[in-house]
């Protein structure tokens, strides 16, 4: 990119570093910046939260649910895409994908490339 032009940002929120590595190892690095969180209340106390561009989230994390995060951050009016990924049942995360849809998130697919269950 050129200098002075910012990059496009990455938010990853997962709990399990080796999952938010793989998600970054599969997305090229030299075009985004990344951020990852391990807790959702990371992600939400974020000073970054409006500037993201993309957030992949974990539904299962240890402090707060995925499904309460997609209601906080539409309470926020975001507009960055949202990318559900998670190791629960494939019809957890479409509910996931369609409860943010109904708060109007824009609610997105993960590249075919992350070994994760998505929407």
């Amino acid at each position: 990119m050129t200098a002075g032009v910012d990059k496009p940002t990455i938010a990853i929120v997962d709990d399990d570093l080796s999952t938010a590595q793989l998600v970054q190892d599969m997305i090229s690095t030299e075009r985004f910046d990344f951020q990852t969180f391990a807790l959702g209340s990371d992600l939400l106390m974020s000073a970054r939260l409006d500037s993201f561009n993309f957030i992949f989230l974990e539904l299962s994390l240890p402090d707060i649910e995925g499904f309460e995060i997609i209601e906080m951050l539409a309470d926020k009016k975001l507009r960055a895409t949202f990318i559900v990924i998670s190791g629960y049942d494939y019809a957890v995360v479409r509910a996931a994908k369609l409860y943010g849809k109904s708060f109007g998130l824009n609610m997105g697919r993960a590249p075919a490339r992350v070994n994760v269950v998505v929407a």
